[in-house]
């Protein structure tokens, strides 16, 4: 039974990453803890093993299509690596009700990004059809940030990567875009490359740490992510960009209540 919702809930949050491009660690986790029974620190570890293989997939088929800045993307990766490790040493050394409540904090303050950014889109929205042509045929300035840019956001990716097991591709496509200027959809396969090697150093700084991983559980979750995604593409498609991050920040807002519900009154 435990291997059929596990293979249900990864098709679930496959569809819903497929349409948004993100979110994959963000909902695997509460899915293992609340779904799946497992501890609050065996769903970030295991949730780092999904994000790896769905960061592995799509970094291949983005590097096909030449979406990823590789220079750009590596500057980035290398500072949230050592970012990840450190997180990674940190989560053991809180309780798993302490560490539900900062993910629950984590996901209200995403979720209200995601509905503050939906509703400004939909605001827009009108203005961006009209000029829409003009729009395609721009191209965002490239810049050079600076170092401590670069050090506090990669820093604060990975730490969010080390602790809780998310791959924070949230965060770190508009900070690309912000950052160094790359286009959206350059943006979007470079995170993967920030997530794939986040998520790597994520796995190594648990290695001599009592958390296990069930693998049978992980493994056939981010298989059912895979083929989840594959519906959700063609959605994101035909959706309006504004309703499906509204949606999304909503699912968030529900799910982070719901946790810091759950854990608040246990601290």
């Amino acid at each position: 039974m435990e291997l059929f919702i596990s293979a249900v809930a990864g098709i679930g949050i496959g569809i819903v990453v497929g349409m948004l491009g993100a979110g994959g660690g963000i909902l695997s986790v509460p899915a293992l803890v609340y779904l799946l029974g497992q501890s609050p620190h065996e769903a970030a570890a295991g949730s780092l093993v999904i994000v790896l293989l769905s960061a592995l997939t799509s970094l291949i088929a983005h590097a096909r299509h030449g979406h990823v800045n590789w220079k750009g993307g590596l500057i980035f990766a290398s500072v949230s690596a050592f970012a990840a490790l450190a997180g990674a040493r940190i989560a053991p050394l809180l309780s798993g009700t302490l560490l539900m409540v900062l993910f629950s904090a984590l996901l209200l303050c995403v979720a209200a990004l995601m509905l503050i950014r939906g509703l400004r889109e939909r605001a827009r929205e009108p203005r961006k059809r009209s000029r829409k042509s003009n729009e395609a045929n721009a191209k965002p300035q490239r810049s050079h940030p600076q170092a401590w840019k670069i050090i506090l956001a990669g820093t604060a990716v990975g730490l969010m990567s080390g602790i809780f097991g998310v791959g924070g591709g949230f965060a770190v496509v508009p900070l690309l875009v912000l950052a160094f200027g790359l286009p959206m959809l350059e943006a979007t396969g470079t995170s993967v490359l920030v997530m794939f090697v986040a998520s790597i150093f994520g796995l190594l700084g648990r290695i001599g740490t009592p958390v296990q991983i069930d693998w049978p559980i992980v493994l056939i979750f981010a298989a059912g992510s895979a083929i989840g995604g594959l519906f959700g593409e063609p959605i994101s498609r035909r959706a309006r960009v504004s309703t499906l991050t509204l949606a999304f920040g909503v699912l968030l807002l529900t799910i982070g209540s719901f946790t810091a519900v759950q854990n608040l009154t246990n601290l």
